[in-house]
């Protein structure tokens, strides 16, 4: 009919309509494209030809020439209507939402509540995504709120009590949305509580809410959750790149290493370095490799392959010097072994690349508070606030990391045992307790200490014990460590004992230290309870090759009262044998000699002897989770004991222990110590209890 209307009234623009919108209809749609054509050579300047154009153009998601044409008619009286309405889809097809609403507000007669809260939902959608893009970044948190603005206007206008209204998809996309929004605020306790709220009754939330979600579980230290929600977030996007990268830090931080090395280890192998860019049909570099590379680099650096992760990393810096998140990187790994020095460095050459870097800046502060800076990390502290006031959880973060530096601690070492095996002086039990207290830092670098010690043996009946107290005062700087105490022997010998001790760090690997000390606390208690006190001069030498091997070499002559001069010299080896998340062997060589002047001491002092041992420490972790950790570790020594005029005799330990870390600031350890020694020529076998705290508050 629209064909014969067509060929009898040929300037009637109405046929041409209806025949085009019947060809598309019938999915003819060459032909309706003829048509309309001829027509707007015919009608060039009719409206219901024109409307009709930009309809096809909708049809064909040409939106840009779609959008042109409305945006003429809608200066027609005839056509407005009806384009307005269609201007706005076209706009939220285009992902323009606030352009819509602004015609929205301009005309809200022609819309209803619906439209108005689907465009809001575009809007915050928006909003959320460039936050979480970080493309304004003085800005973000402005985004975000405005963002939860209008999702909760959105939501304030259905009454979501009513079950079919969660059917709805702009509810639905809305309440996907506020958990992200929630999360990516920090508020994770409150996107946690709403995806749970929605769950329990039916909701399924697609990957990248789940994602959010898991990010809070992970934030409130719920790995084994974050875990479960990012497994179901890539069954239903395997693509979901970022629910890949936070499934490995919630294996990480669940203390899985062997999944975590192994999913790092997976997913770096399936990013190519290239990828082909199917717009512009050319291959391109992947920006996920550096990524998965970097987290295959940490999971070695988590798992204890610390040697591993630095030199694959010192490789990739070499390449890319440039690169600012690779020396970063590299940076936090120097960092955490230890080498202040070297991270300061790379924080510095990476500040030069980009002087507004934060996690430069960060590192500093991190390097300066470990290397005892306290005025000026205090300073840059105080700086990055002013600099950077969004950044409130990093910004806490060092806080916190100064003010545990302030803190007072405390420290309590315990020994219980005997010696049942006859020798030249008898079988003996007894025990032996020194704790310290600290208190906070003050003026900076200063900080106060009280100092308390109990010693006693039952030798042959008889009770021979000592008491002794202290205070002292303690000073750290970048470069020293020094300690002032003032004790009291309290018991056979009433005498005032003072004493000094420092150490010099000259950089991260050497350090120097001795001390002296009137009427040490080193004293044997065989000679303290008959009168006999000893003074003690030593030094210290140790170089620290790296966080897996250090050596340190000991001077030390201790002056008796009863004429003895000692002379000793110690030599102390560590090497880190094998690293493992779970299982580590430590190996350690100990040698040394010692000579007295004074023969037939009541205490032991053999005219010249010397030692030499070598121990194997194997160590497990048994549980770790966040702070909390315990570790159980078997130690064997063997080595061999030369004494003069007694010859030489085989020596050896056996030692079991667990350490319990059960906060951040609360530690103890308790073991048992198996001990084989020789005593001018005889042998003692001696076992021994001991007990362990340590503490901030």
């Amino acid at each position: 009919m629209y064909s014969l209307g067509l060929k009898r009234f040929p300037e009637n623009p109405q046929f041409s309509v209806g025949l085009a919108l019947c060809l598309y209809d019938s999915n003819n749609t060459s032909h309706a494209d003829l048509v309309l054509q001829q027509a707007q050579k015919r009608f060039a300047h009719n409206d219901d030809i024109l409307f009709t154009i930009a309809t096809t153009y909708e049809y064909h998601r040409n939106y840009f020439e779609a959008l042109r044409i409305y945006q003429t008619l809608i200066t027609r009286p005839t056509t407005r209507t009806k384009s307005l309405i269609n201007l706005i889809g076209v706009l939220r097809k285009l992902k323009m939402p606030f352009r819509a609403q602004h015609y929205v507000d301009a005309n809200p007669a022609l819309f209803d509540d619906t439209t108005r809260a689907a465009i809001r939902s575009d809007e915050a959608a928006f909003e959320l995504r460039w936050a979480l893009k970080g493309y304004y970044l003085h800005s973000n948190q402005t985004l975000l709120n405005d963002a939860l603005n209008k999702i909760n206007r959105n939501l304030l206008s259905f009454n979501l009590n009513r079950p079919e209204t969660l059917s709805l998809k702009l509810v639905q996309n809305s309440i996907f949305d506020k958990t992200a929004v929630l999360n990516a605020m920090g508020r994770t306790h409150a996107a946690i509580a709403l995806h749970d709220t929605y769950a329990a009754e039916g909701l399924s939330f697609p990957s990248y809410a789940l994602t959010a979600v898991a990010e809070a579980h992970l934030d409130q230290k719920n790995p084994k959750r974050s875990q479960k929600l990012l497994h179901e977030a890539l069954r239903k996007d395997p693509n979901n790149f970022k629910a890949k990268v936070l499934l490995f830090y919630a294996y990480s931080d669940a203390y899985d290493m062997h999944d975590a090395l192994a999913f790092a280890a997976k997913l770096d192998a399936q990013e190519t370095p290239n990828i082909w860019d199917r717009q512009h049909l050319y291959k391109m570099t992947n920006p996920r490799k550096l990524e998965t590379t970097i987290l295959h680099i940490l999971s070695l650096e988590y798992a204890g392959y610390m040697d591993s992760a630095e030199s694959r990393l010192e490789t990739l810096v070499a390449k890319a010097p440039a690169n600012g998140w690779l020396r970063s990187t590299l940076a936090k790994l120097y960092y955490y072994r230890g080498w202040y020095d070297k991270a300061k460095q790379e924080y510095t050459l990476l500040l030069h690349q980009n002087p507004d870097s934060f996690t430069a800046k960060e590192g500093m502060i991190l390097s300066q508070l470990m290397q005892r800076d306290y005025e000026k990390s205090y300073q840059n502290i105080e700086a990055l606030q002013k600099e950077y006031p969004r950044k409130t959880k990093a910004l806490q973060e060092l806080n916190k990391a100064y003010e545990q530096s302030r803190q007072g601690s405390f420290s309590v070492a315990s020994r219980f045992g005997d010696t049942p095996t006859q020798s030249s002086v008898g079988s003996s039990s007894g025990y032996y307790i020194n704790s310290r207290l600290y208190s906070p830092r003050f003026n900076t670098h200063y900080r106060v200490f009280l100092d308390a010690q109990r010693s006693y043996e039952k030798l042959y009946g008889t009770k021979l014990q000592n008491y002794r107290y202290g205070a002292g005062l303690n000073y750290t700087s970048k470069t020293f460590d020094a300690n002032i105490l003032l004790a009291y022997n309290a018991k056979n010998i009433r005498r005032f004992a003072p004493s000094i001790d420092l150490q010099y760090a000259l950089n991260d690997y050497l350090k120097v230290g001795g001390g002296y000390a009137l009427f040490s606390s080193q004293s044997p208690l065989r000679g303290l309870v008959h009168g006999t006190r000893a003074d003690r001069l030593f030094a210290t030498l140790s170089y620290r090759y790296s966080d897996e091997q250090e050596s340190a070499l000991s001077l030390e002559q201790v002056d008796f009262t009863d004429g003895n001069l000692r002379y000793a010299l110690g030599l102390r080896h560590f090497q880190h044998l094998i690293d493992g998340p779970y299982y580590n062997l430590d190996g350690y060589v100990y040698a040394g000699a010692t000579q007295n002047s004074k023969d037939d001491a009541l205490y032991y002092n053999p005219n010249n002897d010397a030692y030499l041992s070598f121990e194997a420490k194997n160590s497990w972790v048994l549980y770790r989770f966040y702070d909390i950790s315990i570790r159980q570790t078997l130690g064997l020594e063997f080595g061999v004991h030369w004494e003069r005029d007694y010859g030489s005799k085989s020596t050896g330990a056996f030692s079991v222990a667990q350490e319990w870390r059960l906060h951040e600031n609360f530690g103890f350890g308790f073991g048992y110590l198996r001990k084989r020694s020789s005593y001018d020529g005889n042998l003692e076998y001696k076992n021994e209890f001991f007990l362990n705290l340590d503490g901030r508050f």
